[in-house]
């Protein structure tokens, strides 16, 4: 039994057993409480509220809200006044309801919105604070969960466009509000206990993906903010450990290159889309070699210099691994070196005509050489399980292509309802969309026959849609190409506007820019 059934039908049940036993003792027949609609019409006879309140209950966000204040206009009608009877009703009215229903000393006093009109209630300050503290709480929360969310960008790999330090409002509404998947968590943070090292905040357990309809759907060359895929394979946050609720992976932010049904191919760094150049940021950023120059003409020239020092940036020759910084030393050999400068394509040309006596010139992966394809397939899934090799890219199975990051492809974006041939090749692509995503059951035997949920086939159907997700600090960027596809449920939402932006310091020209000035049409 899935985790979702173990907490919901219990709190459904608990919920409709607590309501029977208020009903009764407010005269009403208790069956009522179990049958839709009907018990919420009769909640709205009890509490004296009128008949079309009920239409408030199906606008989304709306009747989560509506919901607080009914809960709170019943307990009343039982002269529950207390601030401890309210917030334990309006946190945990399955178990509440059946303390109240049951219970023998409670008595249902009449109608609240009929009775309030005749009782006069005097509120110590305290309470008055502790109502306002709950009901401003209760409001953030909703805000947050549901509407908007701050995020920060911690790293560069949208830079060009936007910063490290940017401090964003995202739109959780745009693309469709996605509903909470972890009902037992802390509220306020994401997946970490504020004050420790790397405590979990919530408990392991999972409700079923859903979103309500959105305004928009995700287009091309938006950025946006999702759930970090490869969580549940290689954690972002070692110390986290992998992470198998969707909402509670890691935030990441880019731009989505290429949408569902879309085919997409990387040639010498430059994207095509179904066989034409794709749309590219004017700011996008690429790595290239700059000879001897000096670290002054750099900080000159923009380079900032807070990345000439730890975190990979190493003025002292020292070898690096993973480029991931704005700039980087480079042993070149018989004592010389070069520096790796991430700027775009307009930085460039302006450096090399300014430093006309320094070499400068663009850095790119070239394709792997040609391997063979004899790729044992039951051999391949469980190393991908296993969370693959992390150094390659996407799909991480050696020897099945020769991609790297600036020669890739073409590859298939998935579409919702499009049915593919599962073959060797195809299979290892689509292997965490079938097992993973979309939660069925791959087994591939040692003569090479497919199983999904123990029947023999040679197709599958996907259900969901996917993205194709890169930054725009094309070298600097953990992206698809390393961890492929993004689902549709792994979506968060829109960025709306740079709320502000600091760097040692505010940066007053991005306070309050919009999202949309670093996207096509700008």
């Amino acid at each position: 039994m899935q985790y979702h059934l173990l907490i919901t039908l219990p709190i459904y049940i608990l919920l409709h057993v607590g309501l029977f036993g208020v009903f009764r003792k407010a005269g009403e027949a208790g069956w009522k409480a179990f049958v839709p609609g009907l018990n919420l019409y009769v909640w709205m006879q009890i509490i004296g509220r009128p008949t079309w309140w009920m239409i408030w209950f199906l606008i989304p966000v709306v009747n989560f809200i509506m919901g607080i204040g009914i809960v709170l206009d019943m307990v009343r009608s039982y002269n529950k006044h207390r601030f401890v009877d309210q917030a334990l009703a309006v946190l945990f009215p399955y178990f509440y309801f059946i303390y109240l229903g049951f219970n023998k000393k409670d008595e249902y006093q009449g109608k609240w919105q009929e009775l309030a009109e005749t009782k006069t209630l005097t509120k110590s300050p305290m309470r008055e604070w502790l109502d306002a503290i709950l009901f401003a709480g209760t409001a953030a929360l909703i805000i947050r969960t549901l509407l908007i969310e701050a995020f920060m960008i911690p790293t560069t790999s949208m830079e060009g466009s936007l910063l490290a330090g940017d401090f964003l409002f995202v739109s959780k509404f745009h693309y469709g509000i996605r509903l909470p998947q972890a009902p037992l968590s802390f509220p306020f943070v994401h997946n970490t206990l504020p004050l420790t090292k790397g405590t979990k905040s919530y408990l392991p357990v999972e409700l079923p993906y859903s979103r309500l309809p959105g305004i928009k759907h995700v287009q091309r060359n938006e950025i946006v903010v999702f759930n970090y895929p490869d969580d549940d394979r290689n954690p972002d946050v070692p110390e986290l450990g992998k992470i198998n609720i969707t909402s509670m992976k890691q935030n990441y932010i880019k731009r989505c290159v290429a949408v569902a049904g879309d085919s997409l191919e990387i040639r010498a760094g430059h994207i095509f889309i179904n066989g034409k150049p794709g749309w590219e940021s004017e700011n996008m950023q690429t790595s290239y070699i700059a000879g001897e120059i000096g670290i002054k003409v750099l900080k000159k020239e923009g380079f900032r210099a807070n990345y000439f020092k730890g975190g990979g940036a190493d003025p002292n020759n020292n070898a690096q691994g993973i480029d991931m910084n704005p700039l980087t030393r480079q042993p070149m050999g018989a004592g010389s070196s070069h520096w790796v400068l991430h700027m775009n394509a307009t930085k460039f040309a302006e450096m090399k005509s300014k430093y006309s006596g320094t070499k400068f010139e663009p850095l790119l992966d070239k394709p792997l050489p040609e391997k063979p394809r004899n790729i044992n397939v039951a051999a391949s899934l469980l190393t991908l399980r296993k969370g693959g090799l992390k150094e390659l890219i996407y799909p991480k199975v050696p020897g099945l292509t020769n991609w790297s990051k600036d020669n890739f492809g073409p590859i298939y974006l998935p579409k919702k309802g499009v049915t593919v041939k599962l073959d060797p090749h195809s299979l290892l692509m689509y292997e965490k969309i079938i097992d993973v995503y979309e939660k069925h059951d791959l087994d591939v035997s040692a003569d090479g026959t497919i199983k999904i949920d123990g029947k023999v086939t040679t197709e599958y159907t996907f259900a969901m849609n996917y993205y194709w997700m890169m930054g725009d600090n094309r070298h600097a960027s953990l992206d698809s190409r390393f961890w492929g596809y993004v689902p549709e449920d792994h979506v968060i939402g829109r960025p709306w506007f740079v709320l502000f932006s600091w760097e040692e310091g505010p940066r007053w020209s991005r306070f309050f820019r919009p999202i949309s000035s670093w996207e096509p049409g700008s």
